[in-house]
């Protein structure tokens, strides 16, 4: 198993645990995977295709640091390799990593199934974004449903919650089943 801090909800860090898929490394530098990476063990190729790397995170899911549908979980701190450079990206200092802190981190998401793996964490961050909004969006129809003025404006609000609610389950559900769909594919990006 392959543990690593990663940011939660409210910048709270947890620790996510997953099956290992590189070898094992001795200095304590975060590098990002790329396609074809050499650290990348045989067994690693299988896991990481069908994302069965990913398993252990249920556990992570459990215990309420993560959910089925959401941004991904970011560790502290990446070196990420541009062009032939490789660099630190501390992942406070990437634009929207305050929203993404709004929600808990999810085994899937827009980001996950739509992202590139080489896109730079500000692009992907704006994936997230896009959820997380609905997810505040969603939210903000239950604050007016509790605080309408009057039966009629209350039920209203409360129906306005209601389809939100519905609306928000109808589309983890799509994430959630096109992760499964690329899963038994095996078309996850190694």
């Amino acid at each position: 198993l392959f543990r690593q801090h990663r940011f939660g909800r409210n910048g709270k860090m947890f620790q996510v645990v997953k099956f290992r898929s590189m070898v094992r490394k001795l200095d304590k530098v975060e590098v990002q995977a790329v396609r074809d990476d050499p650290r990348i063990t045989l067994v690693g190729k299988v896991l990481r295709k069908t994302a069965l790397d990913e398993l252990p995170q249920l556990w992570n899911i459990l215990v309420g640091d993560m959910s089925f549908v959401g941004p991904r979980s970011q560790p502290e701190k990446e070196r990420v390799k541009v062009g032939n450079v490789e660099k630190d990206v501390y992942i406070r200092e990437v634009p929207g990593f305050e929203m993404r802190q709004l929600v808990r981190p999810g085994l899937t998401g827009i980001t996950q199934i739509y992202a590139p793996r080489e896109v730079p964490h500000r692009h992907k961050f704006k994936y997230d974004l896009i959820y997380i909004k609905r997810v505040l969006r969603n939210a903000r129809l239950h604050d007016d449903s509790m605080s309408a003025n009057g039966a009629g404006r209350k039920i209203g609000a409360q129906r306005k919650a209601l389809l939100g609610d519905i609306r928000m389950f109808f589309f983890d559900l799509k994430l959630v089943l096109q992760s499964v769909w690329i899963t038994l594919r095996g078309k996850w990006e190694v």
